[in-house]
């Protein structure tokens, strides 16, 4: 999770097959990152969203490459500017 006003980076906890951010504020702007690897190959996708309580989120996961990735994770940097 990327929180786009704090400059900052969450990342999640697995419990029981859900994942945990623990206590954020709500209504946050965000970026929920999510980056699977299934059978060799990796899968990404991301999504612009808000924080609220128990979100139904569904992932549209890309095949992507490991330079595919690197460039996408890439493009993230605009948001950790000074």
């Amino acid at each position: 999770m990327i929180f786009k006003s704090l400059n900052s980076i969450l990342p999640s906890r697995n419990i029981n097959g859900s994942f945990d951010f623990g206590t954020v504020s709500k209504d946050e702007d965000i970026i929920l990152i999510a980056l699977k690897k299934d059978n060799g190959k990796l899968y990404l996708d991301f999504i612009n969203t808000k924080t609220e309580e128990n979100p139904n989120i569904e992932f549209n996961f890309k095949e992507v490459t490991i330079q595919e990735l690197k460039d996408e994770l890439k493009k993230l940097n605009g948001y950790f500017d000074d």
